[in-house]
């Protein structure tokens, strides 16, 4: 079982508080943030299945190049994201709506669609809006780190909810 699998079975064992809800440490409820892990995997998923091959070089300025770089270093060397600090694209924003049966049946859609990314040759590329184009390795390895950064979010929350 891959991290990223092993992360999702965590998810899953949480979907039962998703109405869990703690200000003092997010905004999100634990469904919301369950919602938003599985909206960005999925969509992740779907960007690689869709087969996109590298692209013949495009000029970026310098400035950006490196703020892309220093994303992906923090991101999938050190496995940081920061907290509290990005917002999140309009794609990725979770609906709120889905109770635990939902976001069981948004799971389930995921992992299969992740399942069917994983047999993509390893140049196929998908597209972060800060750290620009990602390979299939990296996108698994930015979706562990993600999903990991708000299982400790979740974690807080329950925390919180159980005082």
């Amino acid at each position: 079982m891959t991290e990223l699998s092993e992360t999702l079975a965590l998810c899953e064992s949480m979907m039962d508080h998703a109405d869990a809800l703690a200000p003092e440490v997010s905004s999100w409820s634990v469904g919301q943030h369950l919602e938003h892990i599985l909206i960005v995997a999925s969509g992740f998923a779907v960007a690689l299945a869709s087969g996109r091959r590298p692209a013949p070089e495009r000029r970026t300025s310098d400035a950006a190049e490196r703020e892309q770089r220093y994303s992906k270093q923090s991101v999938l060397v050190h496995g940081r994201i920061p907290r509290g600090t990005i917002k999140v694209p309009p794609a990725g924003e979770p609906s709120g709506a889905l109770d635990s049966n939902a976001l069981r049946r948004l799971l389930a859609k995921t992992e299969s669609r992740l399942e069917r990314s994983r047999q993509v040759p390893e140049t196929t590329l998908a597209y972060h809006p800060l750290m620009g184009e990602l390979t299939r390795n990296e996108v698994f390895r930015f979706l562990e780190v993600h999903t990991r950064h708000h299982l400790v979010i979740i974690d807080e929350i329950l925390a919180e909810h159980a005082r």
